[in-house]
């Protein structure tokens, strides 16, 4: 009797010391990594080669994978860091996969490889979503097919699938669940292609989830909100069509959280429903294209934690072998700072894109056209312009001082250094632009100074070439035009009613580089947990006093538009 009591003392030792382990791992707050745009492209033999050359029977248009040679070893590096993360149990990827996926399902293929590497070594868990790269109607890879080689990466597990596409739904341990929305129409390249078809599963899911205690996550390509003002304008085909409908919908179905790509720039939004319901969607920047960015998120009870971090090296010995003819000094600066490198590659290439885009041709004009001659001398002033120095002798804010126009003093050389600083902001999503910040108030300026002088000249050439070759001979050595324009800048101000009008309307997508101040930091912060609910009625208050301040900005502008013009 005494052993028997021994032994049931002893075991009876050994379950309560397990116990708090096995509950701490149940409780244990999930983590995951999200990133997107991965844009996987197979090495070619040598930095030289062209993609035109391996993939001969693709177009290239629209395409700005920058690090084709270098993105499978920039995937390499992103799953290694997860492995090393023990705070990463899953990775979600929100589509755009592989850039010539459509038309190249060995691509797809040689990425799956490398997720399954990644899941057999880790016991690491990932999940993906196509995207408009991904498959098409009538490509080599369609839906079907995409969703067979990525069958292991969520849909074997999936408890539900929208067999009409490439949507479906898991579970994620004891308390999430997380449904991949396919946002893309197979037969139209870049618009989305979620309907009311696509919403009532979406519902189906979410309801299901809400019946099993389980918090919704849900990943899709295309955007849910607008990121920027005018997004719908501007960039029609990178959002759903109805943003404000469906993030309702969204947010009162229970799904708190959103995870997008497609934009290849990073930010944050957030939306509160009429029922005082909120959805927030985070927006990554392409894994690989500058900064090559990733989140990771914790999640918990009460919190939802998360953080941005990057890919700061790559293998440059594995890339060497594959690839010829890259420099020391380039593998060098990959292996130490990828971030660097890429950034000093992506001014590179948006610089060339710039000036090749400001040219008569790029504009759609070709010699023998009959304005031809005027828009090429337009043009060229202003590739001249962008990289002429802001300040001094012969300066654009002296040009600008011209017509009434001040440029703000700042650190910047040029107007072209203005832009990149904004379009760094946009992409990787560390700072916003204000209206008054002296970086759009320069791009301002300097555009108002390009109009004024730009006309004028355009006016010279044209209506009045034979009153200046009058006037020439007469010793005047200023143009009629030209002459006038500054002269009036200087007397009425440098701003018209119909300028005022122009930039009133422009003004929302200027803000884009604001940001509004109900979003949440798109770099790092906590958001409320699921269980961490804010009062219906507070968040209802927030959502009247935001549409307010909004209707009341508009109205200000308008005002003051009214006032000058009359």
């Amino acid at each position: 009797m005494k052993k028997i009591l021994c032994l049931f003392f002893s075991l009876l030792l050994i379950v309560s010391t397990l116990l708090p382990a096995a509950a701490q791992t149940e409780t244990q707050a999930p983590g995951f990594a999200v990133a997107t745009d991965l844009h996987y492209v197979r090495p070619m033999p040598d930095t030289q080669s062209k993609l035109v050359d391996l993939y001969p029977n693709i177009s290239f248009s629209g395409s700005d994978n920058v690090t084709a040679n270098e993105s499978g070893f920039v995937i390499d590096a992103f799953l290694r860091q997860c492995a090393e993360d023990d705070g990463v149990q899953y990775v979600f990827l929100t589509g755009d996969l592989a850039t010539y996926g459509r038309d190249l399902p060995e691509e797809h293929e040689a990425l799956a490889e490398k997720l399954a590497a990644f899941e057999d070594a880790t016991g690491k868990s990932v999940y993906v979503i196509n995207g408009n790269h991904d498959n098409g109607k009538t490509s080599l890879t369609n839906y079907e097919r995409f969703t067979e080689i990525y069958a292991r990466f969520g849909y074997d597990e999936a408890f539900s699938r929208d067999t009409s596409c490439c949507s479906y739904a898991a579970r994620l341990g004891e308390r999430y669940m997380l449904i991949a929305l396919d946002s893309c129409d197979e037969g139209m390249y870049l618009a989305d292609g979620v309907d009311a078809a696509r919403l009532r599963w979406v519902k189906q899911q979410a309801a299901l989830a809400e019946q099993e205690g389980r918090y919704t996550i849900l990943l899709m390509h295309h955007n849910l909100l607008e990121h920027k003002p005018l997004q719908l304008l501007t960039d029609s085909k990178y959002t759903v069509r109805f943003p404000h409908t469906y993030a309702s919908l969204f947010a009162d179905w229970g799904i708190k959280l959103v995870f997008s790509g497609h934009t290849h720039e990073a930010d944050a939004a957030q939306y509160i429903s009429a029922c005082g319901n909120t959805v927030v969607e985070f927006v990554n920047g392409a894994l690989t294209a500058y900064p090559a960015q990733y989140k990771v998120f914790s999640l918990a009870e009460d919190a939802v934690r998360y953080s941005t971090k990057s890919v700061q090296s790559i293998d440059t010995a594995a890339l060497s072998a594959a690839v010829r003819g890259y420099t020391d000094a380039e593998l060098q600066w990959m292996q130490t700072d990828f971030p660097g490198w890429i950034r000093d590659k992506y001014l590179t290439v948006q610089s060339e894109r710039i000036k090749q885009s400001l040219t008569a041709e790029g504009l759609g004009f070709k010699q023998g056209d009959l304005f031809y001659p005027t828009v090429k001398a337009i043009t060229d002033g202003i590739l001249a312009d962008l990289q002429t120095p802001l300040y001094g002798d012969n300066s654009v804010s002296r040009a600008a001082a011209d017509y009434g126009i001040s440029i703000p003093q700042s650190d910047y050389a040029d107007v072209q250094q203005v832009i990149a600083q904004i379009a760094f902001g946009k992409v990787d999503g560390t700072r916003r632009y204000g209206f008054d910040s002296a970086e759009v108030q320069i791009v301002l300026g300097y555009l108002q100074c390009v109009l004024r002088r730009e006309t004028a000249a355009l006016c010279d050439e044209t209506c009045l070439k034979l009153a200046n070759q009058i006037a020439a001979k007469l010793g005047n050595s200023d143009t009629i035009a030209a002459d006038t324009a500054r002269t009036l800048s200087r007397t009425f101000g440098a701003r018209t009613g119909v300028e005022t009008l122009a930039l009133a309307l422009l003004s929302p997508y200027l803000q884009g580089c604001i940001g509004t101040d109900s979003a949440p930091d798109n770099h790092s912060g906590t958001l409320p947990g699921w269980g961490a609910k804010t009062p219906h009625l507070q968040n209802i208050a927030a959502k009247t006093a935001s549409t307010f301040r909004t209707f009341w900005d508009r109205l200000v502008v308008v005002l003051k538009i009214l006032l000058r013009i009359y």
